[in-house]
């Protein structure tokens, strides 16, 4: 059984354990997010681990915990719209990057101008890019 409030206190861990194993091809509900973390944190004897900055030792640790079928969440496709254009801006600009990498960038950069893990893209293309080649700097010191 899930310990709701529990995860109502780490709601914005949970949300980005999703995100995260989104642009690794796995739809996760924020309940199978939230009890893969939980197992690990419980395998740490920890009531819940710290994410890593870095999201693919975030994912190694949370892939390894996941089972069993789960609902994936609706409100992703707004997220994959956002990552292909994230993908897409990259490319018309010689910049060679992966959704996960596209992810930690703007991930990075969000953080860095907001405090939350995520922003908005903004509707100016010149603007995204520029935020973007700033995301993946500062992800490049998060490795």
């Amino acid at each position: 059984m899930i310990d709701t409030e529990h995860m109502a206190r780490h709601a914005n861990d949970v949300e980005r354990l999703v995100r995260i194993a989104h642009v690794n091809g796995v739809s996760l509900s924020d309940e199978a997010a939230y009890t893969a973390w939980s197992e690990a944190s419980d395998a740490s004897a920890a009531s819940w681990l710290r994410l890593d900055s870095n999201d693919g030792r975030n994912w190694s640790l949370l892939s390894s915990y996941m089972r069993g079928e789960n609902t994936p969440r609706s409100d992703m496709q707004e997220f994959d719209k956002a990552i292909i254009t994230l993908v897409r801006v990259a490319d018309r600009s010689g910049i060679y990057m992966t959704a996960p990498i596209a992810y930690q960038a703007w991930r990075h950069v969000s953080q860095e101008d907001t405090f939350f893990d995520w922003k908005d893209l903004p509707a100016n293309e010149e603007t995204l890019l520029a935020d973007l080649k700033r995301g993946i700097a500062l992800a490049a010191k998060h490795v």
